[in-house]
């Protein structure tokens, strides 16, 4: 592209200053002005054709890159999103089970909290009853100690009213006869 451009320029200069008009010996400056476009022109050219085709190169890389590295992260947004939509999509349903599992949990817990009052219940019971069999069984033995004291007592009471001395000498030599026996 390079020579092209500047073979153009070169062909267009030299055929004009081939060409003979009658203007051109009166304006020489004219064909100066051409000779110093064409110059410009192949300058501008070679300078275009060498630098130009490096620089839309890299342009063209650093846009692909940019494409690129753009798709990408629009892929990973995407994904993203995607991710967020069937997590919020499945959030009911996982509201839904934690609680159906809270509502078991605690179904399950006051089945056990029943279940041990229930039993702490019972035993309670059965402890009471052993304490009022216990203090009953204390009470009878009492009642029982109390009422051969009062029997003891009244049957002391009855014997020394029946006792006369004469009776009490009675006794204990009866009594010293049979431990001499």
């Amino acid at each position: 592209m390079k020579r092209l451009i500047i073979s153009f320029a070169l062909a267009s200069t030299m055929a004009f200053a081939q060409h003979e008009s009658p203007k051109h010996e009166e304006e020489p400056s004219t064909l100066w002005k051409w000779v110093n476009f064409g110059i410009l022109a192949c300058a501008l050219g070679y300078g275009i054709g060498k630098y130009a085709p490096g620089f839309f190169k890299s342009r063209t890389e650093e846009i692909q890159r940019g494409i690129a590295e753009a798709t990408r992260m629009r892929q990973e947004a995407d994904e993203r999103a995607a991710a967020m939509d069937k997590r919020m999509a499945s959030l009911e349903s996982e509201i839904a089970d934690l609680r159906a599992h809270a509502k078991s949990e605690i179904a399950a817990e006051a089945t056990r909290v029943g279940v041990e009052t229930t039993e702490l219940l019972a035993k309670i019971q059965v402890h009471a009853e052993q304490e009022i069999a216990a203090a009953a069984k204390g009470a009878t033995l009492q009642l029982k100690a109390y009422a051969a004291k009062l029997a003891l007592d009244l049957a002391e009471a009855k014997l020394r009213g029946r006792m006369t001395p004469d009776a009490d000498r009675e006794l204990i030599g009866d009594f010293l006869k049979g431990l001499k026996n």
